[in-house]
Parts: C-alpha cells; structure tokens; sequence
C-alpha cells in the first residue's frame, strides 16, 4: 500500500489551490479590519460555510464513481449543514426561551426530540457505513488514489487554527470561523477531484 504512495503525492497547484491560499492569507487581515458582525451566528460567513456545505451535498450527490462511498461522505456533510444551522436553534430560543436562558434545545419544551433525532441520524450513518462495507472502496482509494497535498495542508490549518481560536487565552471568533471557511473550500475541492477520479476495483459500487 505504501511503496508507490510518494509517486502518489499530487504537489499540483492550480487556481483551487490558488482560491485556499488567497483566504488563509486574508485571515489575518479580517482579524484585524473585518466588521466582527459578519462572523456572529446566522451572519455572512457562517450563511458561506452552508453554501459550502451544500455544494459538497451536490458532489457527493452527483459521484458516479464509488457510489455508497460518497453517499456515505454525503451523510456527514448533512451532519455538518445540521450542526452549523443548528436546526433553526436560534429563532425558537429567540421566541420561546427568557433572554437570560442559554439557546439549547434540552431548555426548549420539545427539544429533546432534536437531541434524540440527532443520535438516531448518527447511529443511521455508522449502520450504512457498516451495512455497505464503506471502508473497502475508502480504503481501495487509499491504495490507489492520488494524495492532494495542498488540500491536506489546508484542512489541516484551517482546522488546527479553528481549534487554537477557541482557546481562552485567545477566543477570537473571527479566526474560528475564517478558519472553519478555509476547512469546509479545502474538503470541497477534495471532494471535487476525486469524485472524478476512477479506482479500478470490484469494491467501487
């Protein structure tokens, strides 16, 4: 598995590349000159993360190639577009909750039924991933697939630098989110190319 992955190292850099590297260099930046207002809940860059999002359904979606693999990525993806609407959170706890009571849905009278909807979903993800042996055309492409480097280190900036944003020594939620905004474009063009790649194995179903 390992013996070609060097050869298998993809270091090319085009304008998808190009699109990550201009908004990891903004960041900084908006830290410093950007109207905190656009990275509140339900603001311009959180409503960007759900077009994102979204855009990564549609791929997901519309893969010919290893179809119940990215069925299976299209799962999470509705996962993440839940977790970043919260399911409409905000506006019933704007019209049911006090002011001085914290927006979670355990507060709200029917909330757990969301709580519980969740768990359901995610217990429904692992059983296709388990019913539909997911991890033989994930790993099919581990073993033959090209690597998009850039993607990787993109993702892994945006989500390492998302993480250190929420630390309280720091807690700056423009960097939270502009680095959530760098995670999601760098899953979304990796989802973008290897929809169209094509592993030659029995497993891509």
């Amino acid at each position: 598995m390992l013996k070609n992955i060097l050869k298998r190292f993809d270091w090319h850099f085009s304008w998808e590349q190009i699109v990550q590297l201009m908004l990891l260099m903004a960041i900084y930046p908006l830290m410093k000159y950007a109207d905190p207002q656009w990275f509140v809940e339900n603001g311009i860059v959180e409503n960007m993360q759900i077009f994102i999002l979204f855009l990564m359904l549609l791929l997901c979606l519309k893969a010919q190639n290893a179809r119940k693999m990215f069925v299976f990525f299209a799962l999470i993806v509705v996962f993440l577009i839940m977790r970043e609407t919260n399911l409409g959170r905000s506006y019933f706890c704007a019209k049911y909750l006090k002011p001085e009571e914290i927006c979670r849905w355990r507060n709200l009278k029917y909330g757990y039924i969301i709580e519980a909807s969740k768990v359901i979903y995610i217990l429904f993800t692992i059983g296709y991933f388990i019913v539909n042996k997911i991890w033989q055309p994930i790993m099919a492409y581990v073993k033959n697939a090209p690597f998009f480097v850039w993607e990787a280190i993109f993702f892994m900036i945006g989500a390492v630098g998302g993480t250190i944003a929420e630390f309280q020594s720091i807690d700056n939620e423009i960097m939270e989110e502009s680095c959530e905004a760098l995670m999601y474009i760098a899953m979304l063009f990796a989802l973008y190319r290897y929809q169209k790649i094509v592993v030659g194995t029995h497993h891509l179903t």
